[in-house]
């Protein structure tokens, strides 16, 4: 568009001319302004991020301890953008957990729970129920866990008195109803009539718990064996080898077979169906399953099923009466809790609350007989529907057959499972919080459950106050549950005044009223803007989806970066702008769905911090700076079209404008890629450098605005003074002349200009790269002038050049003393200029710095006595800089730059800003511990510099060097 104004104006301009308007002139002008619209800027862009992708590629920091395996780029179109993350989305099991499962708790109904099924368990960090708390004997001598010895007593009666479980007491009310074989409660032991014990009843009655218990305990340990879709490789030993797709099912079968219930054979039967073989006790005590049918785990279903049927005699559960068929499912407690046919007692779901408290994911197992009558007709007509083409009408018919065998089923036990967070996630996820971006967890597991999780893993501080917006929150509703009363509940509950840490916690039930209506999206977001942390759980993949779309919607500016493992995480994953996918357990699917591939979450910190902030800054210096020197000839061509009546004359030689695109890359280039601004251990130390991306401090308006100013005013000069020093304004262009004179020493002003900005840029690092690569470029340029004008085949190209031409630009005295002078005027332009921009953009006080519009949710509160440096993005020099301390304002301060005196007001400001990419505001209080106190002191301080008026930037360097002494 550029391009073709530029033309007609000169086409118009050429009317008021003698000779009248000529109707090619303007494709003349579109040939020779060519360089308005470099084409190859595009070729050398892409290098340029191809050469900084591979940079991560083999830097050793995201190399694998355990595999050696390093990060994978693939994709260089987010280099830049990695840079820029305002909102941070991870899964939690598999990226941020090991996933890895331990079975740690078994519940049986009627309050028995075996205790500690891990070998080393520490204390939980939460409040809990002494009686379901790690203890310090969580191991017997011989190393067995305390689970698995206690459940081989029950089942195997191998010890004296300790057949007895462990009763768990979720309350204390609760446990005063729990019953054991040792120990019944006073009003359950028979007397005579004389008052004495009748001994023999009580006898009979201890036998009657007591094989009662054991058949339930072996009912729960069977199902766990059983439903699975484990393999099973007998190694040279004869011991069972167990391989799957799921951890936790490996996790089930190993322990079962602890217990005493082996899965020893998984094998094709000769009609088809596999066949499952079970030691019980013992290898000469042997169990025959054929499994009937199995209904696959699906994140839509959250469970799975599997229908067995005995072989042999007796029925799956050793009651002579019960069918050998028998379904067994195990799924998500919200899901299987509508299953059941009796719901689960306030004990259960008491017990399901404090596994979850202590971070524990939980399962629930349950089972029903199935008449063979039944069974042959509904799996006829589920193959049949399995067969139907794929769609909506196929998924709708395999739901409603499944859900006719999932259902009036009876509890078997409750089983809780432990993921370790992997090494270094708590660390690496309170860096994240000092970067300044939004941290959002996304999670399936119950709400509990995530909310521990984020407090092991540091993403909720101790002192943090969440808010619901849950299934239970909807229940406070006492009107109908339509999207305008949900709208109202969320702009109420931010009216209202929100807590002054807040982070918001929110399920999937409640997401998806929310996610049918825009303003309840819109209501939702604000909520969630105002808080540092999101804690989401109960989510489907595509909710988590519609999560990234709602944020993306509402924020267009702001930069979304998705991290997991799954493929369940591929639908985020592909939603977000930068998408990470971690090489998990659960196949490969995030990792070739995603822009950069690494083994361990916290890799992410170096990836943003060391390469993201750099790439950014090294992208926006790259396109600015290619822009101006392109600029710097146009407008040397523009000047000679006035002083040439516009005659479409070119005004610099044309064959040396051909290799002028590459050879003048060659500096920003070079320095850009070998330099760094700090060393990567300085930066990991100062994550809030990384707010200048978000805060798009190297790329604005304001920046852009200087670069084509000084770009106007060198090409002006680079132009105009040789022109009539040299040539004396003439309008000769022939060849020979002097006016080419002029025009190559014209050139070599303007590559020296471009040499001494590239200079200015460089790093300290990189000052030798940056001198070295200018002298080259410069070489160059003048290597192919003696080319044109001195060989044989130059003078046939560029007939225009000749050797005095050539002689006479280079060495006579007027054109070295131009050659000086004007690239010494550039600079001392560029300087002033940048003096000048500071001054105008430099924040006077921390309301101005609160003013800033960052995409990023930033805390607009300095710390009090916090230094910070703050020099130009534009030209960036490294040896000048500007210090200022900003003061804490005793208020909090909302997006449109307003106080906000207490947090309703700030949040209320907040929802009524109609800028979609309007900063929030973000509230701080002082912390309980000295950690956080020092990690909020940080980061409000780094906040303040990063979303001061642009175009000052907050360059990493000056903000390290500030608190070297600290």
């Amino acid at each position: 568009i550029a391009l073709i104004m530029i033309c007609l104006y000169l086409m118009f301009m050429a009317g008021f001319c003698p000779g009248g308007v000529n109707a090619l002139l303007s494709v003349q002008y579109f040939i020779l302004l060519y360089q308005v619209v470099p084409v190859s800027l595009y070729v050398c862009f892409e290098v340029f991020r191809m050469v900084l992708a591979k940079k991560v590629d083999q830097d050793p920091q995201f190399e694998d301890p355990v595999t050696g395996d390093g990060a994978v780029n693939r994709s260089s179109d987010v280099i830049e953008d990695m840079g820029q993350v305002s909102h941070i989305f991870s899964d939690k099991t598999g990226t941020l957990t090991e996933n890895n499962m331990l079975l740690a708790r078994v519940y049986l109904p009627g309050g028995h729970d075996f205790g500690e099924f891990r070998l080393d368990c520490t204390p939980a960090s939460v409040s809990l129920p002494l009686a379901l708390s790690c203890s310090a004997g969580s191991s017997t001598s011989n190393g067995i866990s305390e689970g698995v010895s206690k459940a081989r007593d029950v089942l195997w009666q191998t010890s004296g008195n300790a057949t007895a479980p462990v009763a768990p007491a979720a309350t204390s009310s609760a446990s005063s109803s729990i019953s054991t074989p040792h120990h019944p409660p006073p009003s359950a032991v028979p007397l005579l009539g004389n008052g004495k014990v009748d001994v023999a009843a009580r006898s009979r009655s201890f036998s009657d718990r007591q094989l009662q218990l054991q058949e339930t305990t072996m009912r729960c340990f069977r199902s766990l064996a059983l439903c699975n879709t484990v393999t099973v490789r007998v190694d040279d030993d004869g011991a069972p080898q167990y391989a799957g797709a799921s951890p936790e099912e490996v996790t089930f079968v190993e322990t079962a077979g602890q217990v005493g219930l082996a899965l020893t054979s998984r094998k094709p039967g000769r009609n088809g169906p596999d066949v499952l073989k079970l030691a019980v006790g013992d290898f000469n005590n042997e169990e025959v399953y054929e499994i009937v049918e199995t209904l696959e785990f699906s994140s839509d279903r959250k469970r799975m099923s599997v229908i067995l049927r005995r072989s042999g005699s007796g029925s799956p559960d050793s009651s002579a009466d019960a069918s050998p068929l028998l379904c067994i499912s195990k799924g998500a407690d919200n899901v299987m809790s509508g299953l059941l046919k009796k719901p689960l007692s306030y004990q259960d779901s008491e017990v399901l609350d404090t596994y979850a408290s202590m971070g524990l994911r939980t399962l629930v197992l349950a089972s029903r007989h199935l008449e063979e009558e039944f069974v042959r007709s509904w799996q006829q007509s589920y193959r049949e529907a399995q067969k139907l083409p794929p769609g909506k009408d196929r998924d709708e018919r395999v739901a409603a057959l499944t859900n006719q065998v999932e259902q009036h089923l009876d509890l078997v036990g409750i089983v809780a499972i432990e993921d370790k967070l992997q090494e270094g996630v708590p660390e690496a996820v309170a860096k994240i919080r000092r970067l300044g971006a939004q941290f959002w967890m996304l999670t399936g597991d119950k709400t509990e459950t995530a909310v521990a999780i984020a407090h092991s893993c540091r993403a909720l501080a101790n002192d943090v106050e969440l808010i619901y917006a849950t299934d239970k929150a909807l229940e406070k509703l006492e009107e109908e549950l339509t999207a305008e009363a949900v709208t109202s509940y969320l702009h109420d509950l931010v009216a209202g005044g929100l807590p002054e840490r807040p982070a918001l916690v929110l399920d999937g039930i409640f997401f998806s009223i929310v996610s049918a209506s825009s303003e309840c999206r819109k209501a939702l977001y604000m909520l969630s803007f105002s808080c540092k942390v999101c804690i989401c759980c109960r989510l489907s993949p595509q909710q988590k989806q519609l999560l990234i779309e709602m944020v993306r919607e509402h924020s267009p500016q702001a930069v979304t970066l998705a991290i997991g493992d799954g493929a369940n995480d591929v639908p985020m994953i592909i939603a977000a702008h930068v998408g990470i996918g971690i090489r998990g357990k659960e196949g490969m699917q995030a990792v070739q769905a995603c822009d950069v591939a690494f083994s361990q979450f916290r890799f992410l910190v170096p990836l943003l911090v060391c390469h993201g902030r750099q790439n950014y800054r090294r992208v926006a210096t790259f396109l600015c700076y290619f822009l101006y020197k392109h600029v710097v000839l146009v407008l040397g061509e523009l000047i000679w079209a006035h002083l040439s009546c516009y005659a479409a004359k070119k005004a610099y030689p044309e064959q040396l404008m051909m290799v002028y695109p590459f050879i003048s890359s060659l500096p920003i280039f070079v320095t850009l890629v070998l330099d760094q601004d700090i060393p990567d251990s300085r930066a990991l130390a100062k994550p809030e450098i990384y707010q200048v991306g978000p805060a798009r401090a190297y790329f604005n308006y304001w920046i852009f605005a200087a670069w084509m100013t000084t770009a106007a005013v060198h090409g002006s000069a680079s132009w105009t003074i040789p022109y009539f020093f040299l040539a004396d304004g003439t309008s000769d262009s022939s060849a020979g002349s002097d006016f080419w004179v002029g025009s190559l020493v014209a050139v070599y002003c303007v590559v020296i200009s471009f040499c001494a900005q590239d200079v200015m840029i460089a790093q300290r690092s990189a000052i030798q790269h940056a001198l070295w690569s200018s002298a080259v470029a410069l070489l160059s340029i003048i290597v192919s002038t003696g080319f044109l004008s001195l060989t044989p085949l130059g003078r046939t190209m560029q007939p225009e050049l000749t050797a005095a031409v050539f002689w006479k630009s280079l060495l006579s005295a007027e054109s070295f003393m131009l050659m000086l002078a004007i690239p010494a005027g550039a600079v001392g332009f560029t300087t002033i200029l940048t003096l000048l921009v500071r001054c105008c953009a430099k924040p006077r006080n921390s309301r101005d710095i609160a003013r800033g519009t960052a995409a990023a949710p930033l805390v607009a509160a300095a710390a009090p006595g916090s230094e910070i440096e703050l020099g130009p993005s534009f030209p960036p020099s490294h040896t000048s800089q500007t210090s200022f301390k900003p003061m804490a304002p005793a208020h909090t301060r909302c997006g449109a730059g307003k106080p906000a005196t207490s947090a309703a007001a700030a949040a209320a400001a907040a929802t009524a800003s109609t800028h979609a990419g309007a900063p929030a505001a973000h509230l701080s209080c002082p912390s309980a511990s000295r950690e956080a106190a020092a990690t909020d002191a940080a980061t409000n301080a780094a906040a303040a510099a990063a979303a001061s008026a642009a175009p000052l930037a907050a360059p990493a360097a000056e903000i390290i060097n500030s608190n070297n002494n600290n």
